[in-house]
């Protein structure tokens, strides 16, 4: 007999083959969208919602990664026990699980600079009388020196992401923005250095989870 493909129902959810692996898998693709939508967002809350997602999706991935070594036991079990260390000693590591916390408990998760205002770029010519008001627009007396030149604008940098210090409430601890990961020191430090980090050090422990499974 020829064998025949069964279809799906239109809106039907299709199953998937079988891999103990595949929801911290899927959890790191869901890291890696978030950050995505990091560099995408022009709005504060989006931001914010995409870090709090990152954050959430890789400390998922760890936790069903360190379940399935568990289960499995032999050479994973102790090889997640070094990873549990691990990611409590390490500054990086340990931001990302304190910054989780904050954000499923309503905490701070990020900090911002104040807004700067670039005004008159490129404009000469008389100003005085310049008004900048709650609803983001200014009124000025200006005038160009030439005439037909462009007159004055007033334009913003926008906002700046910045990593809060986190305070633990239940265990008294602070902790600060990470200077360093792995032993190496960061060249700098914000919210998306330390997600993109903190991704990679989840797909090498996902990696090497799969290599000791067999």
């Amino acid at each position: 007999m020829t064998r025949r493909p069964i279809d799906f129902e239109p809106g039907a959810i299709r199953p998937v083959p079988p891999d103990p692996w595949a929801t911290s898998a899927h959890q790191l693709e869901v890291a890696a969208d978030a950050i995505d939508r990091m560099d995408a967002a022009r709005q504060r809350h989006a931001y914010e919602m995409a870090w709090s997602a990152c954050v959430d999706a890789l400390e998922q991935a760890w936790v069903h990664c360190y379940g399935e070594a568990q289960r499995r036991g032999g050479r994973l079990a102790p090889w997640a026990g070094r990873i549990v260390h691990e990611r409590r000693r390490d500054p990086l590591l340990r931001y990302l699980i304190e910054a989780r916390h904050q954000s499923q408990h309503g905490g701070v998760l990020l900090d911002w600079n104040a807004e700067q205002l670039i005004i008159g770029r490129g404009f000469a010519g008389r100003l005085y009388g310049l008004h900048i008001h709650r609803d983001r627009t200014f009124d000025a007396d200006s005038m160009p020196v030439t005439p037909g030149a462009p007159d004055l604008a007033v334009t913003s940098r926008g906002l700046e992401p910045r990593l809060p210090t986190i305070a633990n409430r239940r265990s008294g601890e602070r902790f600060e923005p990470p200077r360093s990961h792995r032993g190496q020191d960061l060249a700098e430090v914000t919210p998306r250095v330390v997600a993109m980090h903190g991704l990679s050090y989840c797909q090498d422990t996902l990696r090497r989870a799969r290599e000791l499974s067999g």
